[in-house]
């Protein structure tokens, strides 16, 4: 419990200093990414941290509610999405990771 209170507290931070005007918290928040880029390159093996985690259960869980949507929808109209010409082929078919800052 504590360690999602931790995460929910770091996010909210990130969140503040991401958005902020103020110059000084601009500057800071680039020097952090700088040691994060610097401990990055360092650090050759896939390092799996509670943010990255939580991006890949975000992805899951949209993939799983898209499927849901299509299921839904073709029960309406009696399609069965997850087949077709009895291929099984689930829709929606996404990437693992999505980030949430993309401009896309």
């Amino acid at each position: 419990m504590e360690d999602n209170l931790d995460l929910t507290n770091l996010l909210e931070m990130l969140d503040v200093a991401m958005s902020s005007d103020n110059p000084t918290v601009k500057k800071c928040f680039q020097n952090l990414m700088l040691v994060v880029a610097l401990v990055h390159a360092e650090n050759k093996n896939e390092h799996t941290g509670p943010l990255k985690e939580l991006l890949t259960r975000i992805s899951m869980l949209e993939r799983e509610i898209n499927i849901l949507k299509a299921d839904k929808y073709s029960h309406i109209n009696g399609i069965n999405p997850r087949s077709i010409n009895g291929i099984g082929i689930a829709p929606y078919q996404s990437s693992p990771y999505v980030n949430p800052y993309s401009k896309n």
